[in-house]
């Protein structure tokens, strides 16, 4: 598949790079990925940053397969969305919302430092 980075994104550049060096980002996850999910298979990527595991799940688990996909900040979702439709899945739903265990509406912090690091908890 093909993806949209952002060169100011910590993210982009972490996965730019590892993929570049191993053909693999998160090398333990994407194979444990890999190996784990079938085709039909339900994936749910909650943090989704800019994709890469969405878009190699939904690869994966194929046509008859559904990826759920959820990225609260906003630049970084439209970032997902644009590699969605670059690669014309039509297997995943994405969401720009965050994910808890509470119901309810919270704040995202987001960090100065990293773009993977925002959350609902403060950041110092």
């Amino acid at each position: 598949f093909r993806m949209k980075l952002d060169e100011s994104s910590y993210m982009d550049l972490s996965l730019y790079k590892q993929f570049t060096q191993t053909g693999y980002y998160g090398k333990e996850i994407s194979l444990y990925i890999k190996n784990t999910l079938s085709p039909g298979d339900v994936f749910v990527d909650v943090g989704a940053n800019s994709g890469y595991y969405t878009l190699l799940a939904s690869r994966i688990v194929g046509d008859q397969g559904c990826v759920y996909s959820f990225e609260p900040y906003p630049a970084t979702y439209d970032r997902l969305v644009q590699n969605i439709m670059l690669n014309s899945f039509n297997n995943i739903h994405a969401f720009n919302y965050a994910v808890s265990s509470f119901d309810g509406e919270g704040e995202l912090f987001v960090s100065k430092s990293s773009d993977g690091l925002n959350s609902l908890k403060p950041t110092h």
